[in-house]
């Protein structure tokens, strides 16, 4: 896979990596992720709180949210495309798909 870093996927890691429940912390070239495993739907999210700047990979993931281990916020865990609308405290998140059991997220042109 040609790894530009513009307008490309690039591999975070396995499937397997991130049990159901939980959150890994994945670093690729200048950009840190917090991948997150919800009932096997896997969610890449910038992994600095919005508010704080904190790892939100650190945070403790309660149902469906995770809350942040620096300042207390807590942060819907929103798959890609299925936003409800709702712009307040949601993570920064990037498209994901997964192809032969890895994990890829699609990371923008940056200026």
């Amino acid at each position: 896979m040609n790894q530009d870093w513009a307008n490309d996927w690039y591999l975070l890691c396995a499937a397997a990596d991130i049990v159901p429940g939980t959150v890994g912390r994945r670093t690729v070239g200048m950009h840190s992720f917090a991948v997150f495993n919800i009932d096997g739907n896997f969610v890449a999210a910038a992994d600095a709180c919005e508010d704080c700047r904190t790892a939100i990979s650190e945070g403790a993931i309660m149902d469906e949210a995770v809350e942040c281990k620096g300042c207390g916020s807590t942060f819907p865990i929103i798959a890609h495309g299925l936003n409800d609308g709702n712009t307040e405290n949601q993570l920064s998140t990037y498209p994901v798909m997964v192809v032969d059991e890895e994990i890829f997220a699609w990371i923008e042109n940056e200026p």
